[in-house]
């Protein structure tokens, strides 16, 4: 499944995507670079900045209120890839 959208960090400090929740894979980070925050893969590969428009591929998380501490009720997108 594919989703698309701003990238984006609420004020709760949930990172969405088109405004869905999301989950990362283990390693992936939000880093701060040049006054921008930037979204790191697990490789350590800079893959996008806040508020940029961005893809990536997953599904659909269980729950809709567990899994993202602060984002409870939220749907959640659970994040396998980066398409570029």
């Amino acid at each position: 499944m594919l989703l698309e959208g701003v990238l984006a960090i609420q004020p709760e400090g949930c990172v969405t995507i088109a405004g869905i929740s999301t989950v990362w894979p283990t390693g992936t980070t939000l880093e701060y670079a040049e006054d921008e925050i930037v979204l790191v893969d697990q490789n350590g590969a800079v893959r996008a900045v806040v508020g940029d428009a961005i893809k990536v591929g997953g599904g659909p998380l269980g729950s809709p209120d567990g899994g993202t501490v602060g984002c409870e009720g939220d749907q959640k997108f659970g994040v396998t890839e980066f398409m570029d």
